[in-house]
C-alpha cells in the first residue's frame, strides 16, 4: 500500500484538509470532524499530518483516530 501524506491546517473554527491534489474546506466541528474521517477512510494509506494550534486539534485528532487507540 503507499503512503499518501495528508495535510490538515487547523484553526478555532475550520479545518483545511489538503488530500489527493484536492482541498477541502470543513467546519471544526462533531460534523465537520466525521465529515474529515469519511474523506480519510476513502484514501487508503492515508497519514495526517497537522501542529498543535493552542488546543484547537485535539477534538479533531481525537476524532480522527482509529477506535482502538481512543
Amino acid at each position: 500500500m503507499t503512503t499518501i501524506y495528508t495535510g490538515l491546517d487547523i484553526a478555532k473554527l475550520n479545518l483545511q484538509l489538503h488530500l489527493a491534489g484536492r482541498i477541502h474546506d470543513l467546519p471544526n466541528t462533531a460534523a465537520g470532524h466525521r465529515r474529515l474521517c469519511k474523506l480519510l477512510a476513502a484514501q487508503p494509506g492515508g497519514h495526517v499530518v497537522c501542529e498543535a494550534t493552542g488546543g484547537y486539534e485535539r477534538a479533531v485528532v481525537t476524532a480522527s483516530r482509529p477506535p482502538k487507540f481512543r
